[in-house]
């Protein structure tokens, strides 16, 4: 198995989310962009000044782990959705656990990518994180948000129709949550919020207690209010 892993890697060599150079790091960034993303991490939101860890204003009840707002930030959102490998989706789903390192839950959920999407682009990175994230923490991931009917592509619809886009699109299988009080929402980008809040509303149905949403991005606000201390 290790043979054969060497062999792939080598055949197949993991290439760097934000500038797409073959990496030998044991990240899906290179050393230059590696320090990018840490930088991507550390950014302060124009609202409150403070890094996406402690900004509330922009995230409501959603920690995130970067603005979406640079451009290495929407490569590397672009890098995942388009051309995903598994040491992304390792890598992220070892930072969430970090991340949630001292909190305590039941379940991980995820709202699933659509047939079309998968067959175009050949994955579920969303999925893929969320089951990184279980193998790292032994927190069982349950498949049990649904889309409920075929709806527009968020990315092409304004504020409002992103929200109305969104209502009833997905369900919440209550079998496949059963004792599952404590629940774990991840996403990859959070823009009006409308996906998530959905997604919430249908496992609150479902019995689900205590949401705690988790993106990897949240697209900050346009207003800026925040002016650093000199």
């Amino acid at each position: 198995m290790k043979l054969f892993s060497a062999l792939a890697k080598l055949l197949f060599p993991e290439k760097c989310l934000i500038c797409g150079e073959v990496t030998l790091e044991k990240t899906p960034f290179c050393k230059n962009c590696l320090a990018v993303f840490t930088s991507l991490t550390a950014a302060e939101c124009p609202v409150c000044g403070k890094q996406p860890r402690e900004c509330t204003c922009t995230s409501g009840k959603s920690a995130f782990l970067f603005f979406y707002s640079s451009p290495e930030a929407k490569r590397i959102i672009l890098s995942l959705k388009h051309a995903p490998d598994k040491s992304a989706a390792e890598f992220f789903g070892g930072v969430i656990a970090n991340y949630y390192e001292k909190r305590a839950f039941d379940a991980v959920v995820f709202p699933p990518r659509t047939k079309e999407n998968v067959n175009k682009y050949g994955s579920d990175h969303v999925k893929a994180i969320a089951e990184a994230y279980s193998r790292r923490s032994g927190v069982p991931v349950r498949y049990a948000l649904e889309r409920t009917h075929r709806a527009a592509e968020q990315k092409l619809l304004s504020a409002t129709q992103r929200r109305r886009n969104a209502l009833g699109l997905f369900r919440a299988d209550r079998a496949k949550l059963k004792n599952a009080k404590r629940v774990l929402l991840i996403d990859d980008v959070r823009t009006t919020g409308s996906t998530l809040a959905s997604c919430e509303t249908a496992l609150r149905r479902a019995g689900v207690r205590q949401i705690t949403r988790f993106t990897l991005a949240n697209t900050p606000p346009a207003k800026k209010r925040y002016k650093k201390k000199k």
